[in-house]
């Protein structure tokens, strides 16, 4: 899991980078990646990502559209 707080009116920049240049560079990476990304009020942007050698790590996004840097987090599935 990658989040991370968007600057003072860089909401959508940070959410068209996202889109734009991450996730298609990782995709082109790894053949087996995938993400879902979600947004909040506050700001904030969270992508849930997969690949088949385990959880990615993900890009830093240009420092000016962030309002610190990224957290992320790796979890593992649990079978039911």
């Amino acid at each position: 899991m990658w989040e991370v707080v968007a600057a003072d009116g860089a909401f959508d920049d940070l959410v068209a980078w996202v889109r734009t240049t991450m996730l298609p560079a990782e995709r082109e990476k790894d053949g087996t990646f995938s993400a879902e990304t979600y947004v909040s009020e506050d700001d904030r942007v969270c992508v849930i990502a997969r690949a088949a050698g385990g959880a990615p790590e993900l890009a830093e996004p240009p420092v000016h559209l962030v309002a610190r840097a990224v957290h992320q987090w790796v979890f593992y599935r649990l079978e039911d």
